[in-house]
């Protein structure tokens, strides 16, 4: 089965993580299935004015080197599954997390094993 990435409510269908640069700045939710974008080296989701929830399922985006969430002025809530945005082991001086611009984020929830090879407090 391909993984699948659902954008509601416009209710478009994305079976790969390059079709997220098609994403509506409509969209209010996105939900990513798990086991998806483990190749990827950077994940990236910003400027969706109208974006309020994420989901991210297990396992997925495991080697990135950098994870970007900015300027989602209604982001709520952001949910990630186990073993998620690890990050590469190998590359932790480099690995980035940023997160900006987020003024209504109330809620930051992960599984267990997410952003294991960063570093806090540079």
């Amino acid at each position: 089965a391909l993984p699948i990435l659902s954008l509601h409510p416009s209710v478009l269908w994305r079976s790969e993580t390059y079709q997220m640069k098609q994403i509506s700045s409509s969209v209010e939710s996105i939900v990513i299935q798990g086991n998806i974008g483990c190749e990827e080296k950077t994940f990236n989701i910003s400027y969706l004015p109208s974006l309020i929830t994420i989901e991210i399922g297990c396992s997925s985006f495991r080697n990135c080197h950098k994870v970007a969430f900015e300027n989602l002025t209604q982001l709520q809530s952001i949910t990630i599954g186990s073993d998620s945005f690890m990050l590469h082991r190998y590359t932790v001086d480099s690995n980035e997390l940023i997160m900006r611009n987020l003024p209504s984020l109330t809620t930051f929830k992960g599984e267990g094993g997410n952003f294991l090879w960063i570093k806090i407090g540079r």
